[in-house]
């Protein structure tokens, strides 16, 4: 039996191969939490900020790595979309969650390995 990818498609809409992690935005956040099955990586950054600098190329190149997989990574300008950072508590960047269901399932703060994160992406998807 063939496993349905949630419909996902809208956050795709201006994607181009290649293009790396998604924008959420205040106004598209919920709608993406709405989506049953779906992992969601949210990368919360900021333009000031070095480690973030890094860090995007690392979640860039996982979005890439993870486009046909149920899993959405997602990318919130904490300077842009303060009610998304807001509601999560968001107090520092670069700042990492992961939900599944609605449902926080991990967080970090800082910057993380690639292979940590890779691992994570792999168990967000298995839950």
């Amino acid at each position: 039996m063939a496993i349905q990818k949630p419909n996902y498609m809208f956050f795709w809409e201006n994607r181009t191969p290649h293009s790396g992690a998604v924008p959420v935005t205040d106004q598209n956040y919920n709608q993406l939490l709405d989506q049953p099955n779906l992992g969601v990586l949210l990368y919360f950054w900021a333009d000031w900020s070095k480690p973030c600098a890094a860090l995007t190329l690392q979640i860039d190149d996982l979005a890439n790595t993870y486009a046909d997989q149920p899993v959405v990574i997602g990318q919130v300008n904490v300077d842009q979309q303060t009610a998304v950072a807001d509601f999560l508590q968001i107090k520092t960047v670069p700042a990492l969650i992961f939900i599944k269901n609605q449902r926080i399932a991990g967080n970090f703060m800082g910057a993380v390995p690639q292979s940590d994160l890779v691992g994570l992406l792999d168990q967000l998807i298995a839950l």
